[in-house]
C-alpha cells in the first residue's frame, strides 16, 4: 500500500447499532441512537477517509433461500426508527453513509474494501461479523466493536486455522446458526479447517468426494459431504460476498466538515420520517447481544474535522494503531532500530544488524511497518526477498488483475490461473521437476519436506508476476531463492 495516503476506516453499521439497541433494551428507547453515534465518535478519531456501510431493507440472499436468518426473534418498528434516526444524525454530523438496494452491509463494506485496495490505501474493517474477515490481506484489518479483536492476515489464521480466502468455503461447512446458514452435518471448525488444509476450496473438496466418495475423510463425514451436495451451492451463494455494489468510491474523498458531539441531541424524529415506518418492517440486520466495548475518548468531540481530498495534500497523517507512531522517519534513526532489534536477539534469522536495517527500508519503500517487514522478508543471496504469500497478495490488490487462483495440485505440481482485465485468461503449472533443476529441492529443506505448500507458493508468484508484474516491484520469493531452508 501507499504510505503516503491515508488509511480507510470501514465501519458495520449493523454491528454497532444492533448491539447498542439490545444493551439498551431496559433504557429509554433514544440509548440505542446515543450509544451508536458516541461510538463512532469513538472509532473515527484520527481517520480521516470514513465510511458507514449500512444494510437494504430488502436482502437478496433471502430470495436464495426464505429461510436466511428466519431463526431471528422479529424487532418491533421502535428498534427501525431508532436506527433511521441514528443514520440521519451521522449523515447530519458530515459522515459518509453507503447503502445499496437488495445488498447487506457487509456486501457494500467488501465493494468499498476493494476499491480502497486497489486505489492503494490500507483497511481498517469495523465489524462483529466474521464473514468480513474473507476481505483481511495484505494493508486490510479486522477490528471487532464489541470486544476490540484485532485480526491482520496471520491473526484470521489462527483464530480459525484457514487462511481470510478460504473464509467463505470455511463457513459453508460449518453453517452459520446467527444467520440460520446450513452447514455440513459433522463438520466443525477444526474439521473444517483440516478438509480446506488438504483440499485448498469447497470445490475442490465437492470434486473430491464425487471422484473418491468415501475418501476424503472418515466414513461419516465423507458420507455428510455427499449428501450436502445437492444444496452447498446453495450455502455457498449466502456465505458469498458481493462486490458490485453500486457505490461511488470518489465520494470518500469528497470535503467533509465531521461534528459528532459528545452528547447528542435528543430530537424527535420528523413527520416525514415517521410517515416511512412500515416501508422497513422487514429489515433484517446483524443482531448482537453484547455491548459495545468503549473506545478511548477523544480529545475534542465537537471540533470540526476536515477530511482532505485526493487532490489536496496531506499535511500529517494520524496513525490508527499505536504501534506506528514507533516507526522510524529517517534513515539514521532506521539504522539505530535496526541495532536495538539486532541486539534484542528477538530477530536471529538477520545475520547483522545490516540486515535488518535493509529490510526495513525495503518494507518502507513498499508501504510496510518496520516489524511487518520483518516478518515478511528475509535476507537470501544479499537481497531482501519477501514470503509468496506477500507478493500475491500485491498481484491481487493491483489494479491490473482480476483475478489470480489456485486451481489444484499435490507434492508433483501446482496449477494456477488468472487474468489481467482486458487479457485473456493465463494458466501456469509448475512442478517438481522444474523446481529440481532449478536446484530449489535440498536435503532438509521444506522444498524437501513440504513440497505441496512450496510448489502451491512459488507457481502463484510466478503467475502473480505474469498478470501483474508491477505490484511485485522486481521482488523474487523466498521460496524462489533458496527453498525456505
Amino acid at each position: 500500500m501507499d504510505p503516503l495516503k491515508p488509511p480507510v476506516l470501514l465501519i458495520d453499521m449493523g454491528s454497532l447499532f444492533w448491539a447498542a439497541w439490545h444493551s439498551s433494551a431496559n433504557e429509554e428507547q433514544c440509548a440505542a441512537h446515543d450509544r451508536t453515534v458516541d461510538h463512532v465518535r469513538k472509532l473515527i478519531e484520527g481517520y480521516e477517509l470514513i465510511a458507514i456501510c449500512c444494510d437494504s431493507p430488502r436482502n437478496f440472499r433471502k430470495d436464495i433461500d426464505p429461510t436466511y436468518k428466519s431463526n431471528r426473534p422479529p424487532r418491533d418498528s421502535a428498534a427501525y426508527e431508532q436506527l433511521r434516526r441514528t443514520k440521519r444524525t451521522l449523515e447530519a454530523q458530515g459522515l459518509l453513509l453507503w447503502e445499496a438496494e437488495g445488498l447487506e452491509a457487509d456486501d457494500v463494506l467488501a465493494t468499498a474494501c476493494r476499491a480502497a485496495v486497489a486505489a492503494g490505501h490500507d483497511v481498517v474493517i469495523v465489524s462483529a461479523d466474521k464473514d468480513l474477515t474473507q476481505l483481511v490481506e495484505l494493508g486490510v484489518s479486522w477490528l471487532s466493536p464489541k470486544t476490540s479483536e484485532f485480526l491482520d492476515r496471520d491473526g484470521v489464521r489462527k483464530k480459525f486455522g484457514v487462511w481470510p480466502e478460504q473464509m467463505r468455503d470455511f463457513l459453508a461447512l460449518v453453517g452459520d446458526q446467527t444467520d440460520n446458514v446450513r452447514g455440513v452435518d459433522g463438520v466443525g471448525p477444526k474439521g473444517a479447517a483440516k478438509l480446506l488444509g488438504d483440499y485448498q476450496t469447497i470445490e475442490q473438496l465437492m470434486d473430491a468426494v464425487v471422484s473418491n466418495p468415501k475418501g476424503v475423510a472418515t466414513p461419516k463425514v465423507s458420507a455428510a459431504i455427499r449428501e450436502a451436495l445437492e444444496w452447498l451451492p446453495n450455502t455457498i451463494k449466502l456465505v458469498s460476498l458481493r462486490f458490485d455494489a453500486p457505490i461511488t468510491w470518489a465520494e470518500i474523498y469528497e470535503p467533509r466538515a465531521i461534528r459528532i458531539k459528545e452528547d447528542p441531541v435528543h430530537d424527535q424524529p420528523s413527520k416525514e420520517a415517521s410517515e416511512d415506518d412500515h416501508e422497513t418492517a422487514e429489515f433484517e440486520s446483524e443482531a448482537a447481544t453484547n455491548p459495545a466495548h468503549d473506545a478511548p475518548e477523544a480529545s475534542d468531540a465537537s471540533s470540526a474535522i476536515e477530511i482532505a481530498g485526493p487532490d489536496r495534500p496531506q499535511a500529517l497523517i494520524v496513525p490508527p494503531h499505536w504501534d506506528l507512531a514507533l516507526e522510524p522517519t529517517s534513515i539514521g534513526a532506521a539504522f539505530k532500530l535496526a541495532q536495538g532489534l539486532w541486539t534484542s536477539g528477538l530477530y536471529v534469522k538477520f545475520k547483522s544488524a545490516a540486515g535488518i536495517w535493509a529490510v526495513i527500508i525495503r518494507g518502507r519503500e513498499l508501504g510496510l511497518g518496520a516489524l511487518t517487514a520483518l516478518d515478511c522478508f528475509n535476507i537470501v543471496e544479499g537481497r531482501p526477498c519477501p514470503g509468496a504469500h506477500f507478493l500475491i497478495s500485491r498481484a491481487r490488490a493491483s489494479k491490473r488483475c482480476e483475478y489470480l487462483r489456485f486451481i489444484e495440485g499435490d507434492d508433483k505440481f501446482a496449477l494456477w490461473k488468472g487474468k489481467a482485465v482486458g487479457e485473456t485468461e493465463i494458466p501456469l503449472r509448475y512442478t517438481i521437476e522444474q523446481a529440481r533443476k532449478a536446484g530449489l529441492v535440498k536435503p532438509g529443506s521444506a522444498w524437501d519436506k513440504r513440497a505441496d505448500e512450496m510448489l502451491r507458493k512459488t507457481a502463484g508468484v510466478q503467475l502473480a508476476r505474469i498478470v501483474a508484474p508491477g505490484a511485485l516491484d522486481g521482488l523474487y520469493s523466498i521460496e524462489e531463492m533458496e527453498g525456505a531452508a
